[in-house]
């Protein structure tokens, strides 16, 4: 079922009205298209509504309108499904800090129920749990006597002299106490038989006290120097754990002290014996103070670092009995006061945080307990949080009040976006971690992005595409305005000549009869020439409309050169330009139409004229290599700009050269020459260095299997 979230809702709106803003954006380019470019008898042209400030504003509301709104709705939903995305995160976080705070206080309140009922070897470290897994917990008891009792690990810290009650001790006979003095006093009265014998009978009376019996004749045997006194040492087992003497020292310690009298060489094979009871002493084996445990433990380290040559032993130092201690003097300043309760509290000291937890046991005057140093709360809250944690699409930290980390499933360094404080322990605050950004593609911001930069896309694509079009079209219709003004220029220049000639005659103002023939001779010559602009927009516009038909038959374009050379010399003998026409071996038929070739012919020689300086020379050569003929015009005139070379075949287009020399033309010739070799299967290509001179090369297929070579010519 769809939830009723407003932003959602908002969100789905925000959709449905960007698809609808998608399917209108065609349509408004399409619209956008008709007012900037109008149809009209099949040809494209501006319509005036470019030429109004309103035509402006409705493009803009047809096209830019659109894609504005689109792109601004796209934002618009995309920081709505951010602020959604976010919003749902910080519910979820809130749900997190509940289900990390009823965590911890479930885990609290077992454990207080367990030191209620004395269970602490079910919360210890030492012992191993129902998952297998160690608890970083250390449990104690604060007993009547003011004495903190560690009973995982046997140690204990209070008065000297005072012993837990968990701690074994030996309740002797009078007469075996007796017995043991009479051993003591033999051996310091050098009577070693009597002191054996009496050790024997101590031994045979007391079997827990066998090791420390033993440990007392191998004494008398060293003292008598037999042989045998250190097999003996090495064969008994110190290490077990009821091996301890009357006052309650454990035998394998005093083995070892009794190993320290002997020579180096002979204390370097009781290693395994320093080692073991060390191994022993910082397991917990026996029950000693901390201080007596602190002392035995640097004397065993000497003693192995002795028998080892001075081996490096750092290794070996009793880091758990430094833990218990640092817990020690946590707990002991500020015992529990309250006896109908069991308490928490996160305690800060001089050595450091720990996590402490008080329950009053069925005595009244003692307290079970249990300690977790901050280095280790890490190990408890990841036992206890992850499972519950897994899969969150962010990351969880604990700090303490002095933002000491506690624990991360993040890995640690990242700094938190969100703080709160937990209930279970007020001292402790839950941070949220951004998650690092997923290597994969995520669909929905890719949707979002598109809806955003698709419009924004179009807007810019449609823009240029209209921005390019008008540019042609005002680049079309300035050319069109150029070549009415050339077509008017060049139709006027022979109309005035012609009406002046006519007025000349009609008026009677010509001297003689050869005078009239001559004036009829000029005026014949004018209509020649409005007779050939005439043809030549006729067939401008046949070519434009594809209704242009050529006559192809056999002839040769060196007759139709030398036609045009004649016709164009008086015109360039005019303007003292010479030409010279160069023709290269036998030219081969071929088949032509004769008018339009001539036409080719005389434009490229009539622009090699004209724009040729006075004086100058215009060069022709032509010839034949096995496929093709070869015919170049070149002249010694103002040349081409190279901007200007790329369209000089375009309809309309005149040379910004040629307007600066002010040479009039219509800007059609050379589209017409063009047009004239393409469809005799031809090609024409101009080089031209500006100021100096230009090359026209034409090139015409030879349709016939036998073709004559002829050698490039030379024109320059």
């Amino acid at each position: 079922m769809l939830s009723m979230n407003p932003a959602r809702i908002l969100a789905f709106w925000h959709l449905c009205i960007l698809v609808f803003l998608r399917l209108l954006l065609p349509f408004s380019f399409a619209l956008c298209g008709i007012a900037l470019i109008g149809y009209n008898d099949g040809q494209m042209k501006l319509p005036p509504l470019l030429s109004s400030f309103r035509g402006w504003w409705l493009i803009v509301a047809l096209v830019v309108g659109p894609a504005i709104v689109l792109a601004a709705l796209g934002l618009r939903a995309l920081s709505m499904e951010r602020t959604g995305r976010e919003q749902e995160l910080w519910r979820e976080q809130s749900r997190v800090v509940l289900l990390v705070d009823g965590a911890i206080t479930n885990a609290l309140s077992a454990i207080e129920g367990k030191l209620r009922r004395g269970e602490l070897e079910l919360i210890d470290d030492s012992s191993a749990p129902e998952e297998g897994q160690s608890v970083p917990f250390v449990c104690f008891v604060f007993d009547r006597n003011q004495l903190l009792i560690f009973p995982g690990d046997r140690v204990f810290f209070g008065e000297v002299g005072l012993r837990p009650a968990q701690a074994p001790a030996f309740s002797l006979s009078h007469q075996i106490e007796q017995v043991i003095e009479q051993a003591r006093t033999a051996e310091a009265q050098n009577e070693d038989d009597v002191a054996l014998a009496a050790w024997h009978r101590v031994g045979a009376s007391e079997p827990r006290l066998r090791p420390w019996v033993e440990l007392n004749i191998a004494g008398i045997k060293y003292r008598r120097r037999e042989a045998e006194f250190l097999s003996a040492l090495q064969s008994i087992e110190w290490n077990r754990e009821y091996s301890i003497s009357p006052s309650g020292t454990p035998v394998a310690i005093l083995a070892c002290s009794f190993a320290e009298q002997l020579f180096d060489d002979q204390r370097a094979t009781f290693e395994e014996l320093f080692r073991q009871a060390l191994s022993s002493l910082q397991s917990g084996r026996w029950w000693l103070a901390g201080q007596q445990r602190a002392f035995y433990g640097d004397k065993l380290v000497g003693l192995l670092k002795s028998a080892k040559a001075g081996e490096d032993l750092s290794a070996e130092k009793d880091a758990r009995l430094n833990e218990l201690t640092t817990i020690e003097k946590t707990v002991r300043p500020s015992p529990p006061r309250s006896q109908d309760a069991a308490i928490h509290r996160y305690d800060y000291t001089a050595e450091g945080a720990s996590l402490i937890f008080w329950a009053p046991a069925d005595d009244d005057q003692t307290w079970n307990g249990a300690a977790i140093r901050a280095e280790r709360v890490g190990e408890w809250l990841r036992s206890l949080l992850t499972p519950l944690l897994d899969g969150l699409q962010f990351g969880v930290v604990i700090r303490d009040s002095r933002q000491q980390q506690l624990w991360t499933d993040a890995g640690g360094g990242d700094q938190a976006l969100r703080w709160e404080r937990l209930r279970s322990i007020p001292e402790w605050e839950l941070g949220f971690i951004a998650a690092a950004e997923s290597s994969g593609i995520d669909p929905k911001r890719i949707l979002w992005y598109g809806f955003i930069l698709l419009p924004v896309v179009m807007l810019i694509v449609g823009i240029a595409a209209a921005t390019r079009v008008v540019r042609q079209e005002v680049e079309l219709g300035r050319m069109q305005s150029d070549f009415i003004a050339a077509v008017s220029h060049e139709f006027k220049s022979p109309l005035t000549s012609i009406r002046l000639l006519v007025e000349r005659i009609a008026g009677r103002r010509h001297f003689s009869a050869g005078s009239v023939d001559e004036y009829c001779s000029s005026i014949n010559s004018e209509t020649g020439r409005l007779e050939k602009l005439v043809n030549r927009l006729l067939e401008w516009q046949q070519i434009e409309a594809g209704r242009k038909q050529y006559r192809f038959e056999p002839g040769s374009i060196a007759a139709v050169t030398r036609n045009a050379v004649e016709l164009l010399r008086p015109q360039a003998e005019a303007k003292n330009v010479f030409i010279d026409l160069k023709v290269e071996g036998e030219m081969p038929d071929i088949l032509l139409d004769r008018a339009a070739m001539t036409d080719v012919m005389e434009n490229l020689i009539d622009n090699a004229v004209k724009y040729s300086k006075a004086g100058g020379r215009v060069s022709i050569g032509i010839h034949a290599d096995d496929a093709h003929i070869i015919s170049e015009v070149c002249d010694e005139g103002i040349g081409i700009a190279s901007e200007d070379l790329p369209r000089i075949f375009e309809k309309f287009y005149r040379g910004t050269r040629g307007n600066r020399e002010d040479v009039r033309g219509t800007g059609l010739g050379l589209s017409l020459v063009k047009a004239i070799l393409d469809a005799h299967g031809g090609k024409v290509d101009v080089k031209s260095t500006p100021g100096k001179s230009s090359r026209f090369i034409i090139v015409l297929p030879i349709h016939r299997e036998e073709r004559k070579h002829a050698p490039d010519s030379d024109c320059r």
